[in-house]
C-alpha cells in the first residue's frame, strides 16, 4: 500500500483547470521560462492545499512542462589555476681577464735588451767578483789596461761599454757597474732602465721618465749628475753632458752608474756621483 497522496480524477482535473485558467488569464505577465515558473508556483500552491508533493505532481502528469523548459543544472567551472611564473635566471657576468705584463727576455748577447736596476745591469751583478762575470756577455771583449786590473774590468763590444769597478778593500768584488758606449751615445744599442732611459737618452726624456729627479753633483760645467735611490743605499746615477764643443753630446745621457753606499767603489768620493776619469787616465 502506497503512502503517497492520491488524486481522484475529478480533483486532478479541477487542479489542472485552476492552473491553466490562471495562466491564460495573465498572458502578458510571463512567457517562456517565466511562464513555466508561474505555472509551477500555482501547482505547488494547489498541492500544498491538497497535501501532495511537487515530485508526485510531475510523476502523475499533473504538471506538464513545455518541451525545452525543463530546469537544467548550472555547472560552475573549476577555477583555473594561475601558473607560477618561472623566475628568469640572472646572467652571470663573465670576468674580463686581466692582461699580465711580461718583461721581454734579456739576451746576454744583446745589450739593448738588458735592464738597468739597483742591483745590476743585464747579466752583471753588484757584489760578484770580476772573474765570475768576465764571460757573461758574448760579443764583449776584455779591454782592461794592465795597470788597472786590480780594481777594474772593462768590457767592450762594437756598440757598448761595461765597466766593473772593484771595492776599496781590494777584493775585486763588483762595487759599481758603469754603462757607456764604444762610440757616440746610441740609445738604440744601450741597456736601459725599466722606464726606458739609457745611454743616448735626452735630458728631456730623463725628466719625463723621472719627474723631479734630483741633481746630485756636477763636474766642470760639463757633466751634471742626476740620481735615483731605492731608499736602501742603492743609487742609479745619470751623467748628462752640457756645454760640450760637440753638439751631438749636449743634453744627452753619456754614462750611467749603479752602486750602493754599503760598498764604496774605488775612485768614488760618493755613489751619488761619478768620477770624471777612471783608470788608466
Amino acid at each position: 500500500m502506497s503512502d503517497e497522496p492520491t488524486f481522484d480524477p475529478r480533483r486532478k482535473a479541477a487542479i489542472r483547470e485552476l492552473v491553466v485558467s490562471n495562466a491564460e488569464a495573465h498572458p502578458g505577465r510571463a512567457n517562456g521560462r517565466k511562464r513555466t515558473a508561474l505555472v509551477a508556483g500555482l501547482v505547488v500552491l494547489a498541492l500544498s492545499i491538497s497535501g501532495g508533493t511537487v515530485a508526485y505532481a510531475f510523476g502523475t502528469g499533473l504538471i506538464d512542462l513545455p518541451p525545452g523548459t525543463a530546469p537544467t543544472a548550472t555547472t560552475t567551472p573549476p577555477p583555473t589555476a594561475t601558473p607560477t611564473p618561472t623566475p628568469t635566471p640572472t646572467p652571470t657576468a663573465t670576468p674580463t681577464p686581466i692582461p699580465t705584463h711580461t718583461e721581454p727576455a734579456e739576451d746576454p748577447a744583446d745589450p739593448s735588451t738588458w735592464i738597468i736596476g739597483f742591483d745590476g745591469v743585464g747579466p752583471f751583478r753588484l757584489g760578484q767578483t770580476f772573474g765570475s762575470q768576465a764571460h757573461e756577455a758574448p760579443g764583449f771583449v776584455d779591454r782592461t789596461d794592465a795597470i788597472c786590473t786590480d780594481s777594474y774590468l772593462w768590457l767592450r763590444s762594437t756598440a757598448s761599454s761595461i765597466g766593473l769597478v772593484g771595492a776599496t778593500d781590494g777584493s775585486q768584488r763588483t762595487a759599481a757597474i758603469e754603462v757607456g758606449s764604444s762610440g757616440w751615445p746610441d740609445r738604440a744599442t744601450s741597456p736601459a732602465t725599466a722606464e726606458g732611459i739609457g745611454v743616448g737618452s735626452t735630458y728631456e726624456e730623463l725628466q719625463a721618465a723621472y719627474p723631479g729627479i734630483q741633481q746630485t753633483g756636477s763636474y766642470a760645467d760639463i757633466s751634471y749628475y742626476f740620481g735615483l735611490t731605492d731608499g736602501k743605499g742603492g743609487w742609479i746615477v745619470f751623467n748628462v753632458v752640457r756645454n760640450s764643443s760637440d753638439e751631438r753630446l749636449n743634453d744627452k745621457v753619456a754614462a750611467i752608474q749603479i752602486a750602493n753606499e754599503a760598498v764604496m767603489p774605488v775612485e768614488n768620493g760618493s755613489v751619488r756621483t761619478m768620477p770624471s776619469e777612471r783608470c788608466p787616465a
